[in-house]
């Protein structure tokens, strides 16, 4: 886990609004996102989990932990003759995650395409 700080946020919202992070941390992993809140209980900071920045409006300046959430994977749970069971990462792109399950023949998510985000 690294944290860095005085991150500008910009690149990360779909909006691209200048804002700066007081801390940033990058999760690609589940396992990062408890190291990373026991550092903001430690620092007693606040906590903004950030994925794609496709539904959010951020201010110039963010006095708290960012959580930018870039957990990629793909992977089958459980699959019947009807039905699958997926885990998906969080920082999946969705539009992407769409792409596959139909290239899988998973169907009823078709209706979902183009939705930014992760």
């Amino acid at each position: 886990m690294h944290v860095q700080q005085q991150v500008q946020l910009k690149h990360l919202n779909t909006l691209n609004l200048n804002a700066i992070a007081s801390h940033y941390i990058e999760i690609n992993d589940s396992n990062d996102v408890v190291d990373a809140l026991a550092f903001a209980e430690q620092k007693a900071l606040n906590v903004l989990v950030l994925s794609g920045g496709s539904n959010v409006l951020l201010p110039q300046h963010i006095h708290a932990l960012v959580l930018h959430l870039n957990i990629q994977g793909i992977d089958v749970i459980d699959e019947d003759e009807r039905n699958v069971t997926v885990q998906v990462g969080a920082g999946q792109v969705w539009h992407d995650f769409v792409l596959h399950s139909t290239k899988q023949n998973w169907f009823g998510l078709q209706n979902l395409a183009l939705i930014p985000g992760l």
